[in-house]
């Protein structure tokens, strides 16, 4: 049985993984220079401040940086 600790790990693996895709999507779509922390949450159907508690900004989303 998973631990409550191993559970946060793996919820927060699992979303740092959707807005990495969600980058990647856009970035495809629309090049870099129209990223952004709102068109990531949009994507995802989420808010920009959550996304900001992962990455410091979108050139952090760009380069897998953690804050």
């Amino acid at each position: 049985m998973m631990g409550s600790k191993e559970r946060i790990a793996r919820l927060k693996k699992d979303n740092r993984e959707n807005f990495l895709d969600a980058a990647l999507e856009i970035v495809k779509e629309e090049g870099c220079q129209s990223l952004s922390m709102k068109k990531i949450a949009d994507k995802i159907e989420s808010t920009s401040p959550i996304i900001y508690e992962y990455f410091l900004n979108k050139e952090g989303v760009l380069m897998h940086e953690k804050e």
